[in-house]
């Protein structure tokens, strides 16, 4: 099995969008040095929900990770994405790593 590291950012109530999937709160750590960069440099793939990706493609981020994303989902992408190294699938999530 692939190694995994789970990278979240999350408010203490366990959401990472409020209302209207508002994410500004997220804006007070902008010039925060978290070793961001860095950290997507060790990584081979991103695997997320359905509602967080849809949040980024709202917000224009679609394009901000240059690797493969897998989607877990059970209903296809409201927009398809212009990408075709990201895929929705509905399988289990140990399928997917």
């Amino acid at each position: 099995m692939n190694k995994v590291i789970l990278y979240i950012a999350s408010s203490l109530d366990g959401y990472i969008a409020g209302q209207d999937d508002d994410i500004s709160w997220l804006d007070q750590y902008n010039d925060v040095a978290k070793g961001y960069s860095e950290f997507f440099s060790t990584i081979g793939a991103i695997i997320e929900g359905r509602r967080t990706f849809e949040i980024e493609m709202k917000l224009g981020g679609e394009n901000a990770h240059t690797v493969p994303i897998f989607v877990l989902s059970h209903n296809q992408p409201r927009q398809k994405p212009d990408r075709s190294d990201i895929a929705f699938t509905d399988e289990d999530i140990e399928e997917v790593v």
